[in-house]
């Protein structure tokens, strides 16, 4: 096998290292933070059903991108509507029994079958019973479990429970059959305003979503509550995000008033959940984030940008705040909250890859050589090609590009071992079994060409354009010679400052 490696080097200065930029590939990862956790809506179309308050903090860039902010906490009384039956939404296996409510039974399984074949009648497929004043149901034939506080599922589990030490495959269901169902009043910002049926242990949020639940226009943070004639403020948040209901149990004719939704700020990126969120009177950013979810781990901290509506202008203004001391940032209606995100880079790495065994990514040390890395060559994968690897680093303050060549048989022969950078990227090559040249360095389209028998310097060389760079200015200062191309390059040979004659084999 033949291969020629040509580096045009610009400058004697460089010492043997190209310092010329190589294309960098940018993986498509910015997405990932912009439109975490958002709906994007098919076709890339805004939602026609967005609410008034939606639309203002949307505007056109979500009708381009497909990206929507919806008001957070709203969906959650569709949710509970739907997972249950009836008005009261409380009769499903989470319901708690109470004194006197009805239950059906409900058994069945080869246990029933064979007796109903026998002729016995020590159990029914379908009895009646209730919770008595012990709070206790009683089974015919299966025996006496305790009910009163209890969740049908629970009392249900414990029937079975209590079957199969009786008998070998009997199952048992209940349902409430009647349940002490009550009337409460729910008024303002809700879909249907007016009395509502609930049950027993039943909460405001099933009171509200009995009420066809709060409008978009209508408050989460400042719910009123009348007991007794004594009210009490609610906040939904605390209920949706930290389940804390204020541990309210509605009785009969009890009064709910949703009013007015209050300030509305915006998470456009950088939280778990983006969204619109409605802020609770002097409410700080950092309590906010909190109910957003948490910031994502890609998310910076020191800098937040707030853009805001200035009223006198009619125009938005952009403040930035650090967000380890926005307990003191008071947020404004309608300011939308955008993050920066981390580099997604580490600067701690060193990177092998190629043609060996086990490309890795490896935590950078103080003094790592590449014999840190690869230490052997049996790590080598077969037709390595070991004339010469590359290790590609950025280096200066303009994070300028060199590739340092390692030739492969010196640094395991123990001749040469450099010592590594943070970021550097170490590229084993794969031999072929074709001829080519590589010419690369500080040209501004390197190529990779065909070896052809009889092949010259001159070939090699048409149509190269060589890169701008300081070293010429540089050397000026110097008593070095400046280094040059003649414009015409006699066939097999170079000619440096017109004084060196053509080498010949």
């Amino acid at each position: 096998m033949k291969k020629i490696l040509l580096a045009l080097i610009m400058s004697t200065a460089i010492f043997g290292q190209t310092v010329c930029a190589e294309p960098i590939i940018i993986s498509e990862q910015d997405a990932v933070f912009d439109n975490n956790y958002q709906t994007v809506t098919s076709e890339n179309k805004v939602d026609k059903s967005l609410s008034q308050i939606e639309e203002l903090f949307n505007g056109k860039d979500a009708e381009k991108s497909g990206n929507i902010l919806k008001q957070v906490g709203y969906d959650i009384f569709s949710t509970i509507s739907g997972s249950n039956q009836g008005s009261t939404g409380k009769f499903g296996n989470s319901y708690k029994l109470n004194v006197g409510e009805k239950v059906n039974v409900y058994l069945y399984g080869d246990s029933v079958d064979i007796m109903a074949i026998s002729g016995a009648n020590l159990l029914n497929p379908m009895t009646k019973t209730e919770v008595d004043s012990k709070g206790d149901i009683f089974v015919q034939g299966i025996g006496v479990v305790k009910a009163e506080n209890r969740t049908v599922s629970e009392v249900e589990n414990a029937i079975n429970s209590l079957a199969s030490r009786k008998y070998k495959s009997l199952k048992v269901k209940l349902t409430v059959s009647t349940g002490n169902e009550f009337s409460v009043f729910v008024y303002g910002q809700v879909n249907r305003p007016g009395k509502v049926l609930v049950g027993n242990n039943s909460s405001i949020l099933d009171a509200l979503s009995a009420a066809g639940g709060v409008k978009k226009t209508g408050t989460l943070r400042n719910i009123q509550y009348v007991d007794n004639g004594k009210t009490r403020t609610v906040d939904l948040y605390k209920a949706i995000f930290a389940g804390n209901d204020g541990n309210i149990v509605l009785k009969a004719n009890d009064k709910i008033f949703v009013g007015s939704i209050g300030k509305v700020v915006a998470f456009k990126n950088g939280v778990t959940v983006p969204g619109i969120y409605e802020v609770n009177n002097k409410e700080s950013l950092d309590k906010l984030v909190k109910y957003a979810g948490g910031l994502l781990p890609v998310t910076q901290t020191n800098s937040v940008t707030l853009t805001r509506l200035d009223k006198d202008t009619n125009e938005r203004t952009a403040i930035n705040v650090n967000l380890t001391n926005a307990t003191g940032t008071e947020l404004h209606s309608g300011d939308i909250i955008e993050f920066r995100k981390l580099y997604n880079n580490a600067d701690n790495i060193v990177t092998i890859q190629g043609n060996i065994k086990h490309p890795a990514t490896f935590a950078y040390k103080e003094g790592m050589r590449l014999s840190d890395i690869l230490r052997s060559e049996d790590e080598l994968l077969e037709e390595t090609f070991v004339n010469q690897a590359v290790i590609r680093r950025v280096s200066g303050p303009d994070n300028q590009i060199e590739t340092i060549p390692v030739f492969l048989k010196e640094f395991f022969s123990g001749m040469n071992d450099p010592v590594l950078q943070p970021k550097d990227v170490i590229s084993i090559y794969k031999n072929t079994n074709s001829q080519f040249v590589d010419v690369y360095g500080c040209v501004n389209i390197p190529k990779h060409l065909t070896y052809k028998e009889n092949m010259t310097l001159k070939d090699v060389m048409t149509d190269i354009q060589f890169m701008e760079s300081d070293v010429t200015s540089q050397n000026d200062n110097s008593n070095e010679s400046p280094v040059s191309y003649t414009e015409s390059l006699q066939k097999g040979s170079v000619s440096v400052d017109g004084t060196y004659p053509p080498h010949e084999d």
